[in-house]
């Protein structure tokens, strides 16, 4: 039961990358250099309704993580925390249509054997 409450931990936060990079980007914009553009470009965030779900899905998912974590082994556990890296991969190729390596994509596939090695 811990490994599924990471996992969801995990999910969580990779989902949340992807919103934030989703809305901030394509939404919002970039975020601006000088600091005049600052203020509207927060108040414009800040009612952004699907960043208030991912601020949300945040603490979620930092409540999942430690209750797993005060259950098991903080080295196993922690190991899980290295999957998002492929989850937010995944999702940057699905969502946002970014485009990945060879290497990167076998990169991807090492984290998930070491985990599973370390989980095992």
């Amino acid at each position: 039961m811990n490994y599924l409450i990471l996992i969801i931990a995990v999910f969580l936060i990779s989902g949340v990358q992807i919103v934030i990079k989703l809305r901030l980007s394509a939404v919002h914009g970039e975020l601006p250099s000088s600091g005049a553009a600052l203020p509207a470009f927060f108040s414009g965030a800040l009612r952004d309704p699907w960043l208030w779900l991912a601020g949300i899905a945040l603490l979620t998912a930092a409540y999942l993580w430690y209750f797993a974590v005060s259950r098991m082994s903080l080295g196993v556990a922690f190991t899980f925390a290295s999957l998002s890296y492929p989850m937010v991969m995944a999702g940057s190729y699905a969502f946002l249509g970014e485009q990945f390596s060879g290497y990167q994509y076998a990169g991807c596939a090492l984290i998930i054997v070491g985990v599973w090695l370390i989980a095992a």
